[in-house]
This record gives C-alpha cells, sequence and structure tokens, in this order.
C-alpha cells in the first residue's frame, strides 16, 4: 500500500491546501499513533483520498473525506470486550473547524457499515471548560439481516448464530455536555414493528427461558 501527501499554495486566496490519498495502506502502521487505552487498530487497508484546506491568517479550516476501510481488526473495550474484525466502512465526511468559535462541525454525511448506509452530523464545541458535543445519525428503512450480516465480527457475539427476518429504521441523537452530564440526553428511535426472530441459535439458552421475560445483552 502507499500512502501520498502533497501541498499547494494559493496566491489569490490565502490557504494551503494538503492532501493525502491512500492506495490500500495498512491501518496498523498507525497504531503507535491512534493507540489509546480505550481503542487500537491492529489491521485494515485505507483507500480515498482527504483534503485540507488551512487559511494562511486564523480562519476556518475545511476537511473533506471520502475514504474507504477494509477488513479492519481494531480492539475497543469500550463497546465490546473482544477483537472486532472483519470491520469494513465507506466515509465521506465534511468538517469544519473554527478555532475562533473552539467548535469542530460535522456537515452532513455519508457512513456506510458493510452495505448499510447510515446519515451523520453533529458538532463539538469547546467553551471553557464545559465542551459539548451532539452528534445525529439515522438508517432508512434496511433489511436486518443485512444489517445483522454487516456488524463486525465481536461486535455483538450473542447474535452471531440469531437470525430475524424483517425491516428497521433507526434515528439516534446524542447531546452530551459536561456542565451539566446529568442532563445529557441519548434518544434512540428504534423502529423493530416489523422484525422477527426466526432462529435464536445455541449462543442464546432460549430452553432456560422458556416461558420468561428476559433481556438479551449485547457486548
Amino acid at each position: 500500500g502507499t500512502l501520498a501527501i502533497d501541498v499547494s499554495l494559493s496566491q489569490y486566496q490565502p490557504h494551503a491546501v494538503l492532501a493525502i490519498r491512500a492506495d490500500r495502506y495498512p491501518i496498523h502502521q498507525w497504531a503507535s499513533l491512534t493507540e489509546t487505552d480505550a481503542a487500537c487498530f491492529h489491521s485494515g487497508e485505507l483507500t480515498g483520498d482527504a483534503w485540507i484546506s488551512l487559511p494562511w491568517s486564523s480562519g476556518v479550516t475545511w476537511v473533506t473525506m471520502d475514504t474507504v476501510l477494509r477488513d479492519a481488526t481494531i480492539s475497543a473495550e469500550f463497546i465490546a470486550s473482544r477483537l472486532i474484525e472483519d470491520l469494513d466502512v465507506d466515509l465521506s465526511a465534511d468538517l469544519v473547524i473554527d478555532p475562533g468559535q473552539q467548535s469542530v462541525t460535522w456537515e452532513p454525511s455519508y457512513i456506510a457499515l458493510g452495505s448499510i448506509p447510515i446519515q451523520t452530523s453533529g458538532r463539538f464545541a469547546s467553551s471553557g471548560d464545559a465542551p459539548h458535543l451532539e452528534l445525529v445519525a439515522r438508517s432508512q428503512e434496511v433489511d436486518v439481516n443485512a444489517l445483522h450480516s454487516a456488524l463486525p465480527l465481536g461486535l455483538a457475539p450473542s447474535l452471531d448464530e440469531v437470525r430475524f427476518a424483517g425491516d428497521l429504521s433507526m434515528d439516534v441523537r446524542f447531546d452530551f455536555d459536561t456542565s451539566a452530564p446529568e442532563e445529557s440526553v441519548v434518544d434512540v428511535d428504534l423502529d423493530l414493528s416489523e422484525v422477527i426472530v426466526e432462529t435464536f441459535g445455541s449462543s442464546v439458552p432460549i430452553d432456560d427461558l422458556a416461558g420468561d421475560a428476559f433481556a438479551l445483552t449485547v457486548q
């Protein structure tokens, strides 16, 4: 894989453009840069382009990305207790970084998890000691088995052998203000009215639960 970086300057519009192009670049090469206590890339190939428009003086920075991540393996203990494998993600996004407002705005963008398209937008603002984060994610009606197949291995191991039928749609809004965390909002509108479970598989002890109400925990 290759990674190329080009820089161009404009004398008519006071800014520089940083262009980054990756072609099947092994993402784990950045492990030392991306590894944290919470997450780390172990494998995967990145293909795509990113453009960063940098003003010569103080001003707004624009970031445009059109990238594809294939066959990634990551550890992310905050969402899964074991390795997440075979992760495929497509991303087309625009970010606006405004130092004056101390904010980063995620313009309405497109993310695909496997074959499942998801529309996203959001904003992060750091004002004094009280950062504020807003995120919105929504999907149109999709086949629930297509969504299940798109989940990478390890993300929901208790659902690996479960088989579904039907369609679902999703609308999620997350609003977190560090100055008032108790007022944070996580609003999930998940329409499962057309979804049925056809087979639970051996990962769910259905015989022990027969006749009882139960909750299926996704780890």
